[in-house]
């Protein structure tokens, strides 16, 4: 059957907004005013961050392949069931919007053969303290596998004779001549082990990364993007946190765009947790 989906509105008033799942033989309608009410007083936006999050190309083929299946009925009852799941949360939505908006291969392909009119070096900083080594890789391993490639890595090792983390930074950086770090005396704690580091630094741009943080492989192409536009003095992202051992990114956090009034109150564009950082 052809299948169709549209938004109607019989008055000018939202309220009787009405979704319509269509086939040759046969057309649901979803009251969006009970929607909105069970979302908002029942589920505290669950069931409107769900649809919304869904709908986009991938979610909607998944659609159009389970009415395939079990009709457009069946379809509505899917719907309904996840819409009334006590568990459904940002929690379980989350994993799924990351995997639909991520980077592509051939997106990263592409990042990797453009030139910017402004390609300025950045330097990250980074400053280790008994750093794991998993962790320690796994950050590495972030930069290097960026697709903007001007970079340099800067790292200031506080960890006071960690012979294996020292040995496990001296291998990457024998690998690639763009990690340079140095090996300090003593700690002198987060502030003057970054500060350490950023005396490292040559690059046009300074960029911090925690010890164990990792980066998406388009985050410095992005940046650099944003640095393209005129009065551009600095770039913030939004971050999430990431839960081992399946890789499971959780707790986004999406920050507004430059709010002066916001960031007097707090520092928006940086907020952390103990978990690994996106």
């Amino acid at each position: 059957d052809n299948v169709c989906c549209y938004l109607i509105n019989t008055v000018s008033d939202t309220k009787k907004l009405k979704l319509v799942l269509s086939t040759d033989n046969d057309e649901i309608t979803f009251d969006v005013e009970s929607c909105l009410k069970r979302a908002v007083w029942r589920r505290r936006f669950r069931l409107i961050g769900k649809v919304l999050i869904s709908i986009n190309p991938r979610r909607i083929a998944k659609a159009f392949s389970y009415i395939s299946k079990y009709g457009i009925k069946g379809l509505k009852g899917r719907i309904i069931d996840t819409a009334e799941d006590k568990t459904s949360s940002m929690e379980n939505i989350y994993p799924d919007w990351f995997d639909d908006h991520k980077v592509t291969a051939k997106e990263k392909n592409a990042q990797k053969k453009y030139r910017f009119e402004y390609e300025p070096k950045i330097s990250i900083i980074v400053p280790t303290y008994k750093t794991p080594l998993v962790y320690f890789r796994q950050m590495v391993d972030s930069v290097i596998e960026q697709t903007y490639g001007n970079w340099e890595l800067c790292i200031a090792d506080g960890s006071e004779g960690d012979k294996k983390l020292e040995e496990e930074i001296k291998k990457y950086h024998d690998r690639d001549a763009r990690i340079v770090y140095k090996i300090l005396e003593s700690n002198m704690g987060i502030a003057g082990n970054t500060n350490a580091a950023m005396e490292l630094a040559k690059g046009d741009i300074i960029a911090l990364l925690d010890h164990d943080d990792v980066i998406e492989p388009d985050a410095l192409f992005e940046a650099v993007k944003a640095f393209q536009e005129e009065g551009v003095d600095a770039v913030y992202t939004d971050e999430d946190k990431i839960l081992g051992p399946d890789w499971i990114h959780t707790g986004p956090n999406f920050k507004p765009d430059f709010n002066i009034d916001l960031l007097r109150s707090y520092n928006y564009t940086f907020l952390s947790g103990k978990e690994e950082n996106n």
